[in-house]
């Protein structure tokens, strides 16, 4: 393919159909421009949009789409990766991606993983059924925007109920979870997520329950929620441990914790309901530094557990 040039996918010409992958992944190798864009497009035929899933009954290593370093300026849309290590991966300085109205099903660890990638757009994306990430944003990715995307550790056909076992044999699930491997690796810059939904992330194989929806690592810098949910995660709704946090008109709604913000936040016109332990939890447990949420037209209410404050403050330099 040449820039400017656009690869049609037809989807399934019965019910259930997909595409067999045998031990390959679709690896791209070279660049659009800002004029010149190039495209996967997916075409629905009559039965849904194509899904490319790994032959056999297993979970194949390897990403099902993977942009070299360097490589930029494509769009991808309508296409589905299924039983996969990672279905969507970007590998590092890749500018002007676009990913739109794509799903992950069946991952051994992530749905969609960004590296490196700046001037990102990514719309009406859809992670189930992964072990480890929905939503991987490791580092030195820079002004981004993730609109009406959904984390779905259980899957979308699962019947949800308060009292369903949490699960075994996975490490940790966070439905978008921004992370800086060290103090040496590029931060994350200007994100925003925009209508996202974080539900279901549940573990309780070790001996604290796991779990988070939006989790935030240190060195991440501007993030901002706007209308975004969190329901029904083991451990956090939102654990946001980032700098000049913008946390506005979202929901946290029977999580263990509803929004637990350790060193820089605002919140503004959110809710925190159901939470079994804490609404807003300033948890920064330094004794040297002082820290400063602030919190604006909130609704805090009904935690489960008698007793437990629903706001609480860590440390005593908090404020």
């Amino acid at each position: 393919m040449m820039p400017g040039d656009t690869l049609l996918i037809g989807g399934p010409e019965t019910a259930g159909g997909t595409y067999n992958v045998q031990g390959t992944r679709v690896t791209i190798t070279n660049s659009g421009s800002p004029t010149q864009r190039m495209t996967i497009r997916g075409v629905d035929r009559g039965h849904g949009y194509p899904v490319l899933q790994m032959s056999g009954t297993g979970t194949r290593s390897n990403s099902g789409i993977r942009f070299d370093p360097g490589v930029g300026y494509w769009t991808v849309e309508n296409i589905g990766i299924y039983r996969r290590d990672i279905g969507f991966e970007t590998a590092g300085d890749n500018p002007g991606l676009i990913f739109n109205n794509c799903e992950a099903i069946s991952l051994k660890t992530t749905g969609f993983l960004f590296r490196g990638c700046t001037n990102l757009i990514v719309n009406n994306c859809r992670a189930y059924l992964y072990d480890r990430r929905g939503f991987h944003f490791i580092s030195g990715n820079e002004n981004v925007t993730v609109t009406d995307c959904t984390a779905d550790f259980t899957g979308p056909d699962v019947e949800h109920d308060e009292t369903r076992a949490a699960l075994s044999g996975v490490e940790d699930p966070v439905g978008f979870y921004f992370h800086i491997n060290t103090g040496t690796t590029s931060p994350n810059k200007n994100i925003v997520l925009k209508n996202c939904v974080a539900l279901d992330n549940i573990e309780s194989g070790d001996s604290y329950n796991q779990g988070d929806g939006f989790m935030a690592e240190r060195l991440n810098e501007g993030l901002t929620f706007l209308r975004c949910k969190a329901l029904r995660n083991r451990d956090g709704g939102f654990d946001l441990k980032g700098t000049n946090q913008l946390i506005k008109d979202c929901v946290s709604n029977h999580n263990r914790l509803g929004f637990k913000i350790w060193y820089d936040g605002s919140l503004v016109n959110c809710i925190a309901v159901g939470n079994t332990q804490r609404g807003i939890y300033v948890a920064s447990q330094s004794t040297a530094e002082s820290f400063t949420i602030t919190a604006t037209n909130c609704t805090v209410h009904s935690a489960t557990n008698s007793g437990v404050a629903n706001v609480a403050i860590e440390k005593p330099l908090n404020t």
